[in-house]
């Protein structure tokens, strides 16, 4: 709720924004509003990183289209669902080696002061 205030998202849109399959969706043109919602995307996206919360990136795009005004057509979602199951690629990962798990930490780890470093930009949003 607190995000959606920022974003200044009526309570109304708030209460009807919908959770987005984030393995399989489609973004039209939209007399620029699609632009509008990968901004808004990204900058929550950014903003609930930055808070901790690492999952849940449906939940984002959802408010993210309410922004924009979107409303999310799920049905043809339920019918694909099982499909996608079978694309998800994090449910057959190879054993990673130290290697690996130590250049995911570092990785990490730089892209997050780097966002840190640039969400200072708009530190009003991101800090308040």
């Amino acid at each position: 709720k607190k995000l959606a205030d920022k974003l200044n998202i009526s309570d109304d849109s708030f209460n009807n924004s919908s959770w987005i399959g984030e393995s399989l969706f489609i973004i039209v043109r939209d007399n620029g509003k699609e632009i509008e919602f990968l901004e808004t995307w990204g900058k929550v996206s950014r903003y609930a990183e930055l808070k901790g919360m690492h999952a849940g990136e449906g939940s984002l795009m959802g408010l993210a289209a309410a922004k924009v005004g979107w409303v999310i057509n799920s049905e043809a979602w339920e019918k694909l669902t099982g499909i996608t199951q079978h694309w998800d690629a994090s449910r057959s990962k190879p054993k990673a080696t130290s290697w690996d798990n130590l250049q995911k930490r570092m990785g990490y780890h730089y892209r997050l002061n780097k966002t840190r470093i640039m969400a200072l930009r708009d530190f009003e949003f991101y800090y308040r």
